[in-house]
C-alpha cells in the first residue's frame, strides 16, 4: 500500500497499489495497513473497464513493530526496541497518507520524541523497509477567528496559521485549548487535522530525573517534552501539587497549569533587577519558604501573559530548567488555607497578644519578614521565622501586609520597612568557640563565620553567624555572649552590655561565691544566681563539651596559675559587694588553653 488521499469531492479515498497501475476509490481508508505488503479484492467490468474494489487486507507476510521514537535506540541501521534490534537499512519514514516525509519538516527527530513509529518489513528478509509515523505537533490555540486559526507550538519556536476551511478540527475547539496538530502534507484529509489533546490531572506524587524530569500523576509516569534551543522551557510542577491539567501524549507532558498552589512552594521577592535580553524572566531575589534566599531568573504566570514580578509580594511557584513560575495568590484556597485573606490596609500583629485582629497566630506559622528596605524602595531584606519566634518579639504593633488562616493564623507577611527584624529574645545566651573560626560567603555576597559552639544546649556544629551580627575578634576557645532570632546567631559579642567578661583563675570556691583573679585587675567576688548565672563545662585541650564542678585553679610556679575560668558578669555590684555571673565556662582540666592550644597564665599577685 503505498498512498491513501482523500477525494471531497465525491467523498472517496483514492488508494494506490504498488504492482496496480490504476488507483481505487475506497469507500474506507486503508491508510492503516500504509507500507504493509498487501491482498486486493476487485472485479473489473469487461464493457468499460471499471474496477470495484470489495476490500485490500495485510498478508501474513508481514511484520511490523510499533513504539514510541523516544523508547528507541537508532545506532547507524539499526534500531534497538525494548531490547529487541532491527535492521533498518535503507529505511523510508512515511506519513499515515505514503508521503514521504521531507527532511527539511523534521530535521530532528529527537525533538519529536513522543511520536508513535510502526516499523514495517514487508517481505519477510528481516529489513524493515518502512516507519510509517503521523508527524504531529502539540500545539497552543492562541486565535481563532471566521477565517484563520493560529497555534504555537510547545516545545518550539515555531507558529502555525492556516484558513478555517482549510483545517479539519473537532467541533468545539476553542482557544486556548491544546491539540495535536498535523500537517496537510501527511494527512489523508489533504487538510491540515487538529485533534484535541488528552489531559490528565490529579496530585503529583513523584519526580524524578535531573534534567528532563518526569512526573507521576494518578499512577502513570510523564516525561518532559524536549524544547528547541530558545524556546520556552516547559513547567515542571512539584512534589504534592494538584494538577488542573497536564497536556500529555504517549507518555510526554508539555504543558501544566496547577489548580492549587502550595504552602510549601511560596516565594517572597525582596529585590527585583533587569530582565534577560529578549526574554520575559527577570532577575529576581526571593525567600522561599523552606527559609532559603535565592537570587535566580523568575517572571509571574497570568494566563497567557508572563509579568514582572513585584517587591514584597508573596507569590507560589514552580521551577523550570530557566528559572522560577511565580503565580499570584488571589485566595486563601489557592494553597490550601481558608477561603479568607487578610491584606486589610493598617492590619497589624500584635507580639503582646501573638493575634492579628481576632486571629491567633499559629506557633509553627510561617511568617515572612521584610526589614531593611532600601532608600529607594526597591530592595529589602528578609527572613523567615515561626509564630512563636514572632511572639517573643519586643512589645508592639507589626504591619502585616497579608495573612492566610487555617483555623489560625498560619502564614502572614510582616513589614519592618527600613526597621531591623527584632530580636527573639532580650535574653543574652552564652558559649565557647571550640574551633577555628572561618568565613565563608554564600551566593547572595553575605559573609558568614562558622565554627562549632558550646551552649547549655551541648555543642552546636556548623554554627553560622552574619559578619554583621560579630562586634568583637573572635577566637577559638574564646567565651561570648549571644542572642538567638530563631535559627540565627545574632548580637555576636564578647560580653553583652551592662556585662564584662575575664579570664582568671578561680583562687577561692565558698558554695555559689566564688573569687576570681583575672589575667589583669584585682581580683573579683564573683556569684551564682540560679536563675541568672548559665554554667557551661569545658575542656578546652580536647575542644569538647565535659562535666565538672568549679574548683580552685593550679599553679604553674610561685608566680603563676594556670587560667581555668571565662566569665561574663555584671557591672553594677550587688549590695553584698559582689557580682552577679551572667555567663561562666569552667575548663574542668584547670588548664585553659587559648587559640594557639597555649597554657593561659594568670600571675598571682604579690603581698
Amino acid at each position: 500500500l503505498n498512498s491513501v488521499k482523500f477525494d471531497s469531492s465525491d467523498k472517496t479515498y483514492t488508494t494506490k497499489i504498488s504492482r496496480i497501475t490504476s488507483a481505487f476509490d475506497a469507500t474506507q481508508d486503508y491508510s492503516s495497513l500504509m507500507g504493509q505488503e498487501v491482498k486486493v479484492m476487485y472485479t473489473t467490468d469487461n464493457k468499460t473497464k471499471d474496477t470495484v474494489l470489495l476490500g485490500i487486507y495485510a498478508t501474513d507476510t508481514n511484520k511490523t513493530v510499533t513504539t514510541v521514537y523516544g523508547d528507541a535506540t537508532i545506532n547507524g541501521n539499526t534500531a534497538k526496541i525494548d531490547g529487541t534490534e532491527y535492521d533498518i537499512t535503507g529505511i523510508t519514514t512515511i506519513a499515515t497518507n505514503g508521503a514521504v516525509i521531507k527532511s527539511s519538516d523534521y530535521t530532528a527527530w529527537t525533538k519529536y520524541p513522543y511520536l508513535e513509529v510502526t516499523l514495517v518489513d514487508n517481505d519477510k528478509d528481516k529489513v524493515y523497509e518502512y516507519a510509517v509515523v503521523n508527524p504531529y505537533h502539540v500545539v497552543k490555540l492562541t486565535s481563532l477567528t471566521a477565517k484563520k486559526a493560529y497555534f504555537d507550538d510547545t516545545t518550539s519556536n515555531s507558529d502555525y496559521s492556516m484558513n478555517v476551511e482549510d483545517l479539519a478540527s473537532y467541533s468545539d475547539m476553542a482557544e486556548k485549548d491544546y491539540v495535536y496538530l498535523t500537517e496537510a502534507a501527511y494527512t489523508v484529509s489533504g487538510d491540515w487535522e487538529a485533534v484535541k489533546a488528552d489531559t490528565v490531572s490529579g496530585k503529583v506524587s513523584g519526580i524524578k530525573g535531573s534534567t528532563d524530569k518526569s512526573i507521576q500523576v494518578d499512577g502513570s509516569w510523564y516525561k518532559q517534552a524536549v524544547v528547541a534551543t530558545g524556546a520556552d522551557p516547559i513547567d515542571v510542577p512539584n512534589n504534592g501539587d494538584d494538577l488542573e491539567y497536564a497536556v500529555v501524549a504517549n507518555g510526554y507532558f508539555f504543558a501544566t497549569e496547577g489548580s492549587t498552589g502550595s504552602a510549601d512552594r511560596l516565594a517572597l521577592v525582596l529585590k527585583v533587577g533587569n530582565g534577560d535580553f529578549d526574554s520575559d524572566y527577570r532577575n529576581v531575589k526571593m525567600l522561599l519558604s523552606d527559609g532559603t534566599t535565592t537570587t535566580t531568573k523568575a517572571y509571574v504566570k497570568n494566563g497567557s501573559d508572563k509579568d514582572d514580578p513585584d517587591v514584597g509580594v508573596l507569590y507560589t511557584y514552580t521551577s523550570n530548567s530557566d528559572g522560577y513560575v511565580l503565580k499570584a495568590i488571589t485566595n486563601g484556597t489557592n494553597i490550601g488555607m481558608d477561603s479568607d485573606i487578610i491584606d486589610n490596609a493598617g492590619t497589624k500583629y500584635s507580639s503582646t497578644t501573638n493575634k492579628i485582629g481576632a486571629k491567633r497566630v499559629a506557633a509553627d506559622a510561617k511568617v515572612f519578614v521584610l526589614s531593611e528596605k532600601s532608600d529607594d524602595g526597591k530592595t529589602y531584606t528578609g527572613k523567615l521565622v515561626t509564630g512563636a519566634t514572632a511572639d517573643k518579639w519586643a512589645d508592639g504593633d507589626y504591619s502585616v501586609t497579608v495573612a492566610f488562616t487555617d483555623g489560625n493564623v498560619k502564614i502572614m507577611v510582616v513589614d519592618m520597612a527600613a526597621a531591623k527584624i527584632p530580636n527573639a529574645t532580650d535574653d543574652s545566651l552564652y558559649g565557647v568557640i571550640l574551633s577555628d573560626p572561618y568565613t565563608s560567603t554564600n551566593d547572595d555576597g553575605d559573609t558568614f563565620y562558622n565554627m562549632d559552639l558550646l551552649t547549655k544546649d551541648g555543642v552546636k556544629e556548623g554554627v553560622q553567624v552574619e559578619d554583621s551580627e560579630v562586634t568583637d575578634t573572635i577566637a577559638k576557645n574564646q567565651f561570648v555572649s549571644y542572642k538567638m532570632d530563631g535559627d540565627k546567631y545574632v548580637d555576636f559579642n564578647e560580653a553583652s552590655g551592662g556585662a564584662t567578661a575575664v579570664v582568671g583563675a578561680v583562687t577561692d570556691v565558698d558554695g555559689k561565691y566564688i573569687t576570681v583573679q583575672p589575667t589583669t585587675g584585682s581580683a573579683i567576688e564573683l556569684k551564682i544566681d540560679e536563675d541568672d548565672s548559665t554554667i557551661l563545662y569545658v575542656d578546652t585541650t580536647a575542644g569538647d563539651a565535659a562535666t565538672g564542678e568549679i574548683k580552685k585553679a593550679n599553679k604553674k610556679d610561685n608566680d603563676n596559675y594556670y587560667a581555668n575560668i571565662m566569665v561574663i558578669y555584671k557591672k553594677a555590684a550587688e549590695t553584698d559587694g559582689t557580682n552577679v555571673i551572667w555567663g561562666a565556662a569552667f575548663d574542668v582540666s584547670n588548664t585553659l588553653q587559648n587559640a594557639d592550644d597555649e597554657d593561659v597564665l594568670v600571675a598571682i599577685p604579690k603581698s
